[in-house]
């Protein structure tokens, strides 16, 4: 397998959630090859969606994910979800 390269983008604090969530994500990353480097850009945002603990995770360009959280717990789940996906894929 060809090694990719990721960014993570986040803005302002992510709070003990979010941080937990965000390390799993690397975790998951790395651990199917990825490096940090420029290639994929993962954009971490907090608010816009109203359910409490709601998240979306969309990816507008080939290059780019978006990952939002509703609140810290849904960001944290956002982060949760596509470590999953990673794994078992």
């Amino acid at each position: 397998m060809a090694k990719t390269h990721y960014m993570i983008v986040t803005q302002g604090d992510l709070g003990q959630a979010v941080s937990f969530g965000l390390t799993e994500l690397k975790r998951a990353l790395e651990e199917n090859g990825s490096t940090e480097g420029e290639g994929l850009v993962i954009t971490l945002e907090q608010g816009g969606i109203s359910s409490p603990d709601a998240f979306s995770i969309s990816r507008p360009e080939p290059s780019r994910l978006n990952l939002a959280g509703a609140d810290e717990r849904g960001l944290m789940y956002a982060c949760l979800e596509l470590a999953e996906q990673i794994t078992l894929h």
